[in-house]
């Protein structure tokens, strides 16, 4: 059987196109709305005024210090222009250092006092002094002779014999100047014959050694091994008021195969003797081998030494005692006989 469509009456089509159109027209607005939403910026939090970040950024911000604003530059100033200082230091140095000292030397140093020991020197007569020697438990003899000339060369030399045996003898030669004696030439002998010698080249401003190629600068007031023993006398006899008990009396000696050394001289309380008070001098040891050294000078004698002692920390210590002059002659420079 066949279906049979039945005609819509035309009033009824035409309610169900106007249906039709306002569902169309609907479908087309609801369109462009999302059409529109999905286009648009998202409007900023009014109430914040701040654009959302995620928490991870939040405190990266937090924790992360601002970055400083960079200074201005600061103007240009003018460098303050340094005072000059002496070349090879600092400039600090000599800020804070202040002016030097000036130099001066050690107020008993030979040679420091006013007056000279020339005139004492050159007044003690030229002569030969004899000694009584000790060494080893024996007694020996010594001679110390003396020669000044007119035009102010001298001679010094000292002889000894222990036994009936020559034991070294030591020569000083020089001339004697403002300061006291001033060496040329010391020699070690022994039988007439040179065995060590010490030079003085005062030209060239040298010391000089036998025994060594070593030179040496030559120092004002030096004195040898020998010389030393009228130096002290003369400066004593020209400047009393420097060998007061307690003072100290600084010589400089050169041996006969090293450095010169200060011989530094204590002056002892006198020492009174059946002739008389005694000037006694003790030299400090120089070293463990050296020991000390004991001088007694006689006023009444122009200070000549009456008696010498070599205290040394082995048997080689040896001492020297001024003898009565033999009849006759005249040893000492008043010829009173000795202590």
């Amino acid at each position: 059987m066949r279906s049979r469509i039945t005609p819509t009456p035309p009033a009824k089509a035409q309610a169900l196109r106007a249906l039709g159109y306002a569902l169309g027209l609907s479908l087309l607005g609801h369109a462009g709305l999302l059409l529109l939403n999905s286009t648009a910026e998202p409007a900023p939090d009014a109430g914040a005024g701040k654009a959302k970040h995620s928490p991870q950024l939040i405190a990266s911000m937090q924790t992360r210090p601002a970055a400083a604003p960079e200074p201005a530059p600061e103007p240009a100033r003018s460098k303050p222009t340094a005072s000059p200082t002496p070349a090879g230091r600092p400039a600090q140095q000599a800020d804070q250092a202040g002016p030097a000292p000036e130099a001066h030397p050690p107020s008993d140093a030979a040679g420091s006092g006013a007056a000279s020991p020339a005139p004492a020197l050159s007044s003690l007569p030229s002569g030969e002094w004899h000694y009584q020697l000790s060494q080893f438990g024996r007694e020996g003899r010594a001679v110390l002779r003396w020669d000044l000339q007119a035009d102010g060369a001298y001679a010094l030399s000292l002889e000894r014999e222990l036994g009936g045996r020559p034991l070294p003898g030591w020569r000083s030669q020089g001339r004697l100047e403002p300061q006291g004696l001033a060496p040329q030439r010391f020699v070690q002998t022994l039988r007439g014959r040179e065995r060590a010698a010490l030079n003085f080249r005062r030209e060239e401003g040298l010391l000089s050694f036998s025994a060594s190629d070593d030179l040496l600068p030559l120092e004002p007031g030096l004195q040898d091994r020998l010389s030393w023993w009228l130096q002290l006398a003369g400066l004593a006899q020209s400047q009393p008021e420097r060998f007061a008990p307690g003072r100290e009396i600084t010589l400089r000696v050169a041996g006969l195969r090293g450095q010169p050394h200060d011989w530094i001289f204590e002056v002892l309380p006198l020492e009174t003797s059946g002739a008389g008070p005694l000037l006694h001098l003790r030299r400090q040891a120089l070293g463990e081998y050296s020991g000390e050294v004991h001088l007694w000078l006689d006023p009444a004698r122009q200070h000549l030494p009456v008696r010498v002692l070599f205290q040394l920390p082995d048997e080689r210590s040896w001492s020297l005692q001024l003898m009565p002059a033999p009849a006759g002659e005249s040893s000492a420079p008043d010829s009173r006989e000795a202590p």
